[in-house]
């Protein structure tokens, strides 16, 4: 299947990566770079260590598959903490699979259903695996996966500090889930800021790029 215009680009910023060290826009290198600031290139970097690790091109849509086969693996895991069996989580699993997220996913380089989808499947799995016994240690665990969700896209991951607190006014534990989701989203954010703000000074990318 021949490549989308987005997919294009996606690689174009990929190989930008691997001759200059920073997502160039078409690739280009003029006198004064034309930078990338669709999104945080979390997900660039990994189809350019796909391209380095010796995928080629024409099969570059295997770094999003990976990112899938990883997810429904996380979603299986979640569903165990659900019921036990491992029927819910088969079910689940097979229903993620055939649905039209999950297929696009394995067709094209797309960012929201392979590198969003894995890094926010890793967070509710360990909030899950947490929740009950949360502890310092986990806070930070849990504010750190979410910085790395900052750096898959800076919009979406937000639904998180969202969804947790509805689970825990739902559980009737609106102060404690109140305080843990503030310091996990604190904990995040500024994570991604403090890694952000040393990759631009390394790379020589605008700090401002992503938040235009």
């Amino acid at each position: 299947m021949p490549f989308t215009g987005d997919e294009i680009e996606h690689i174009k910023l990929a190989r930008s990566i691997i001759e200059f060290g920073i997502p160039l826009h078409k690739g280009e290198y003029p006198s004064e770079p034309v930078y990338w600031y669709g999104h945080p290139p979390f997900f660039d970097y990994s189809l350019a260590l796909g391209l380095m690790l010796g995928i080629p091109e024409s099969h570059i849509r295997i770094v999003p598959m990976v990112y899938t086969l990883i997810t429904a693996i996380l979603i299986f895991l979640i569903c165990l903490k659900i019921e036990k069996s491992g029927r819910l989580g088969v079910l689940t699993v097979f229903i993620y699979l055939i649905n039209p997220l999950g297929i696009q996913s394995s067709l094209f380089i797309e960012l929201d259903s392979s590198v969003v989808a894995f890094s926010i499947a890793l967070f509710v799995y360990l909030f899950m695996k947490f929740h009950n016994s949360m502890q310092t240690r986990h806070l930070i665990i849990l504010g750190l996966v979410f910085s790395l969700c900052l750096w898959s896209k800076l919009t979406t991951p937000f639904v998180i500090p969202i969804s947790m607190m509805i689970y825990y006014w739902i559980k009737k534990k609106m102060w404690w889930g109140f305080l843990n989701t503030f310091q996990i989203t604190l904990i995040g954010t500024v994570s991604f800021l403090f890694t952000w703000i040393i990759y631009s000074y390394i790379t020589g990318v605008p700090f401002i790029g992503p938040f235009k």
